[in-house]
């Protein structure tokens, strides 16, 4: 099992903004303003930034809008997040579109329009912001709002992935994987897959051990693709703990343990946002609880509740 975006399972993922407060254009009543943000004083926040935003400073018309979208300091109330931010994207501030594309997409204080957030997210990725390329490239990958274009989505994907964006290095890895818009390369593949998977970016670590277990582009290893899987178990992957459940019902890689493979599908189970995958994590677990002790059930229960995903 290994995570392709038309699957469902990475496609779906874009990436949000953060903010924060520096640059010189943030000098004077802004920075004010976000002292008292950062004190918790939201309403001093507020009022040191809405003469500026009501006379054109995109900054503070951001602020707002997050203010706005996380409802700190005022109700939240997301048509008028997006309001604001819609204000900041259309003075050319590149978060601001970035996150308007992903309000767009998200159908969240606007209609959902895919058209619309392809279009911001160009913006914004054509000022250099990395997320939107990256979000960009997933539109392309996936026909969301612009024709189903995999040479585009690498030149997306390519740009952020240079610049060191796991999520982009990971997808960039999965067209080598597939042969989409490429030719098929695991070699290359796994290249991407490590530069993302350095980063702790789970998906490709699982993708790193589903090579190493089928020995594509590198020779068949089971002790290999389980640390791979287990890694990206501990993140909480899905489909590196049902890769790791399979490892352990068939003693690849490390010894037979019914209790582990229960443990990994029941967890498996629990964080597949995928209704066919989930029904898979259970066919699994009920396969292999059919040949366990009541006390092996036990164990395993109990070990699957206890369990907590690294940090």
């Amino acid at each position: 099992m290994r995570h392709f975006p038309r699957t469902g399972l990475l496609a779906l993922m874009v990436v949000g903004v953060s903010w924060s407060f520096s640059g010189p254009a943030l000098a004077g009543p802004f920075e004010e303003g976000a002292t008292a943000y950062r004190a918790g004083d939201f309403a001093t926040a507020l009022e040191h930034w809405r003469p500026l935003a009501d006379h054109g400073n995109a900054a503070a018309q951001f602020a707002i809008g997050n203010m706005y979208d996380s409802g700190m300091g005022v109700p939240q109330d997301y048509a008028q997040a997006f309001a604001w931010t819609r204000k900041a994207a259309e003075r050319g501030f590149r978060d601001a579109q970035n996150k308007v594309g992903l309000m767009y997409e998200r159908g969240q204080g606007v209609a959902q329009d895919y058209a619309q957030a392809a279009a911001w997210y160009r913006k914004a990725a054509a000022q250099g912001d990395v997320a939107s390329q990256f979000n960009l490239g997933v539109m392309y990958d996936n026909g969301r709002g612009v024709p189903v274009d995999y040479e585009q989505a690498l030149t997306w994907y390519r740009r952020a992935a240079d610049k060191g964006h796991a999520g982009a290095q990971t997808n960039i890895g999965i067209l080598y994987d597939a042969g989409r818009g490429v030719p098929k390369d695991y070699v290359r593949a796994m290249e991407w897959y490590r530069k993302a998977a350095a980063q702790g970016r789970a998906k490709a670590q699982t993708n790193i051990g589903y090579l190493y277990e089928h020995g594509l582009g590198v020779p068949v290893d089971f002790a290999q693709a389980v640390e791979w899987y287990r890694l990206a178990a501990d993140r909480g992957d899905p489909a590196g703990q049902m890769n790791l459940g399979v490892m352990y019902e068939t003693g690849r890689g490390v010894p037979l343990d019914l209790v582990q493979a229960h443990t990994r599908y029941t967890i498996a189970l629990s964080r597949f946002p995928d209704e066919q995958k989930r029904g898979e994590a259970a066919k699994a677990r009920d396969r292999v609880a059919a040949k366990m002790t009541p006390e092996q059930l036990a164990d395993a229960d109990g070990l699957a509740n206890a369990w907590q995903p690294a940090n």
